[in-house]
């Protein structure tokens, strides 16, 4: 819904599809379904169920019941689930999943490096402004580990990863 609203482009999938994304076989079920808009009901292996009322739980999760005639079979969808099912069919397309790969092996990489590598899984400033200067100088550090790595061979290569280790313990105290 976000992305709709900010007229951006995402591809994000949803459980099942990541599953299948990562060469594994799909365990999830429960997002198989279809969703006829002309009728408002909800196509689950075959069956038909109508939409039956809105929910929300203490907790905060907002619901819509879809439900048989009979009450015999329900099903509760989120109350996103039109904007879930057409992204799940919008990455199911070879061009979603062309993209949704690229981003698999350029964006996933660098933020796994930041995130194992250099150890920054909290922010340790406060604030937006600071926040984006932390990040700005950890994303720094990773291209000119990059640059470095694929610049230089051997030896020295090896040396710049405690060299930047360093130099990111001493500005995170600095910054404290």
């Amino acid at each position: 819904q976000f992305l709709e609203e900010k007229g951006l482009d995402g591809y994000i999938p949803n459980k099942a599809q990541a599953q299948v994304f990562k060469g594994n076989e799909s365990t999830i079920t429960r997002e198989d379904y279809e969703y006829d808009p002309h009728t408002n009901e909800l196509i689950v292996d075959g069956e038909r169920l109508q939409f039956r009322r809105y929910s929300k739980y203490k907790s905060g999760k907002e619901v819509f019941l879809f439900a048989t005639k009979g009450w015999k079979k329900k099903k509760e969808v989120p109350i996103h689930f039109r904007e879930r099912l057409r992204m799940k069919a919008k990455i199911e397309t070879p061009e979603g999943q062309e993209l949704y790969l690229k981003r698999k092996y350029i964006v996933e990489p660098a933020i796994g490096n930041i995130k194992q590598n250099l150890g920054l899984r909290e922010f340790l400033t406060r604030g937006l402004n600071s926040v984006k200067t932390e990040l700005n100088l950890v994303s720094i550090a990773h291209n000119l580990k990059k640059v470095w790595k694929y610049g230089k061979k051997g030896v020295e290569a090896m040396n710049v990863d405690a060299a930047l280790r360093n130099l990111l313990l001493r500005f995170r105290l600095f910054t404290c």
